[in-house]
C-alpha cells in the first residue's frame, strides 16, 4: 500500500496537473477521460456533490468506471471528499486520491488509513500546517487564483516541507507561475472540461485545452 501511495505521489509531481471532473454524465465520462488522456493528462478526480443532487453512489460508479477503464493509464481520485464515509466509498470504488476543499482532520486520517493519497484544502499557513500535521500528503491551496502565485510563494517559504498544489482560478496563463512559486502541481476544472464542451461532446476541444495546460507546465524550457 505504501508503494502504491508513493507511486501516486510521484505521478502527481511528474505530471503537475489534475483535472477535476464535476457533474459529468456517465455516458460522457469515458470519452471525456479519453480526450484528456489524449491531451497528456495523467491524473483526474471525480468530485462528490455536496448539494445532494447527485447521490454518492452515482459518484462512486463514475470513479469505478474510470478506474477500471483506464487502469494503468490514469490516476483516478475522488474530489470534494467531505466525510469519512465518502473517503471509504472512494477507496472501495478504486480511487487512489482523496481531495477536499477544507482540512477536516477525520477525513485526512481516514484517507491515510484507507491507503489514499490525502489532499485537503487550505488557504492560510495555519490551515496548511494543521493539514500536514494530520497526515496530508499534499496541501491544496484553495482558492489559489484569489491570492495569486505571489501569495503561494510567501506561504511556501516558511512551510518548505509541505507539498502544495494550487486549485481554483488557475489558468493556462498563470499555471507555470504557480509552479515557479512552489506548487508541485495544479488542479483545473472548467478551464479544460467546460460545460459547453460536455454539452456539445467536443472531445477535440477538451484534448486541445488539456494539451495547452500540459505545454504550459512543461519543464522543457528550463
Amino acid at each position: 500500500m505504501k508503494n502504491a501511495r508513493s507511486a501516486v505521489i510521484g505521478e502527481i509531481e511528474r505530471s503537475k496537473l489534475i483535472v477535476v471532473l464535476r457533474n459529468v454524465d456517465r455516458d460522457r465520462l469515458i470519452p471525456c477521460a479519453a480526450a484528456l488522456l489524449a491531451g497528456g493528462v495523467r491524473c483526474v478526480e471525480v468530485a462528490f456533490d455536496r448539494s445532494g443532487r447527485i447521490p454518492d453512489t452515482v459518484t462512486a460508479g463514475s470513479i469505478y468506471s474510470l478506474a477500471r477503464e483506464f487502469d494503468g493509464r490514469l490516476v483516478v481520485g475522488a474530489g470534494t471528499v467531505s466525510t469519512v464515509e465518502q473517503a471509504r466509498i472512494a477507496a472501495d470504488s478504486g480511487a487512489v486520491m482523496a481531495m477536499s476543499p477544507d482540512s477536516f482532520e477525520d477525513v485526512i486520517r481516514a484517507s491515510r488509513r484507507l491507503g489514499l493519497v490525502s489532499v485537503p484544502g487550505a488557504f492560510t499557513p495555519t490551515e496548511a500546517a494543521f493539514a500536514a500535521r494530520c497526515g496530508a500528503d499534499f496541501v491544496k491551496l484553495f482558492p489559489a487564483g484569489a491570492a495569486g502565485p505571489g501569495y503561494l510563494r510567501t506561504v511556501a517559504v516558511p512551510l518548505s516541507d509541505l507539498r502544495f498544489l494550487a486549485f481554483g482560478g488557475v489558468t493556462a496563463d498563470n499555471a507555470r507561475a504557480f509552479i515557479d512559486a512552489g506548487a508541485k502541481g495544479i488542479g483545473v476544472s472548467g478551464g479544460i472540461v467546460s460545460r459547453r464542451a460536455l454539452q456539445e461532446e467536443d472531445w477535440d476541444g477538451v484534448t486541445a485545452a488539456a494539451a495547452a495546460f500540459v505545454s504550459a507546465l512543461s519543464d522543457k524550457k528550463q
